[in-house]
Order: C-alpha cells, then structure tokens, then sequence
C-alpha cells in the first residue's frame, strides 16, 4: 500500500504538471503577451496625446500672436500678381505729390534653392520736387511691407513750376525699389 501511495501521489504530480504546462502556461504567456501590447498601447496612446497637446499649445500661441503674424504676412506678400505692389507704389508717389512716368519690373529671383522667400525689384521712374520725394521714401519707410531703395538717380534738367522758386522745381527722379515675397 505504500508503494501504491507514493505511485498516486508521483502520478498526481505528474498529473498537476502536466496541466499547468499544458494548460496554465500558454494562458500566462498569453497573458504576458497581451500586457506588453498593453504597456505599447499605452505608450503609443501617451505619445500621440503628448503629441496633440504640443500641437494645441501652438495653436493658442499663434492664435495669440495672430496680429504679428498678420503683420509678417503684409511685410511678405504671397506675389502671385505685381498688381497690389504696382498699385500701392502708384498711391504712396501720388499721396506723396509725385508723378509717374515709368514703372516697370526689373527682376525676381529666389533667395536661395530652399528658401521661398523671392526678392522683386522695380525700377520707377517719377517726377517731382525734392520733398515730395522725402515724403515718398518716409511713406515707403513706414509702410508695413518690407521695401529696400536699392538706388536713386536724380535727372539732370529740373523743369520749373510756377516761377525759379527753388521748392517748387520738379526733378525727375528714378529709383530701383526691392521688396520680398513668398
């Protein structure tokens, strides 16, 4: 009778962990398994909430700083059409007290392969007397888009208006402008 005790308990045993390897085990790695998909679920899910809470930051800075982007974006104009430049080159000589004569486009290059930003130059070719013109290029300084007087040609006969007040003579003048685009 002792030998069959033993013989059933080592059977029992055997028993025991043949279920737990057959049954038990895969379960557990199983287990193991879907709670390291889990732990990656999660990191993903932290990642992509990290993610979108960094995008909503910004959004609310450049929301905040809508003025100063609108601001850039008059500075840098997207020149697609030269008609808004040219019209405001002709309103600034004419608020001004100049006349034009010529406005004509010189050039427009890309700054660089990568960059977008483009440079547009404009020679103008104008009428006027010597304040006129200061009030000119004050204007153009003061203006929101970025402009650069690149050169200034004074004409070398002034025509007199209205007697030899020295005021009141008109020069013709040509400046090559350069502003940026994108």
């Amino acid at each position: 009778m002792a030998i069959s005790r033993f013989l059933i308990t080592i059977l029992i045993l055997f028993t025991t962990v043949a279920l737990i390897w057959f049954f038990v085990f895969p379960k557990y790695v199983e287990f193991k398994n879907l709670q390291t998909e889990v732990a990656l679920k999660e990191a993903e899910y932290n990642a992509k909430y990290a993610y979108y809470a960094e995008i909503l930051n910004i959004s609310n800075e450049l929301e905040r700083r809508k003025e100063s982007l609108n601001k850039i974006d008059t500075a840098l104009p997207d020149i697609t059409s030269l008609a808004p430049l040219v019209y405001f080159l002709q309103k600034k000589t004419s608020e001004s007290g100049l006349i034009v004569k010529d406005l004509f486009f010189t050039k427009a290059s890309a700054i660089s392969a990568k960059d977008a930003v483009k440079e547009v130059s404009f020679s103008l070719n104008i009428n006027g007397n010597y304040s006129a013109l200061k009030n000119f290029l004050f204007s153009l300084e003061k203006s929101a888009s970025l402009f650069e007087v690149i050169n200034i040609s004074f004409g070398s006969s002034p025509n007199l208006i209205g007697g030899a007040n020295k005021s009141m003579q008109n020069h013709s003048f040509l400046l090559e402008i350069k502003t940026h685009s994108y």
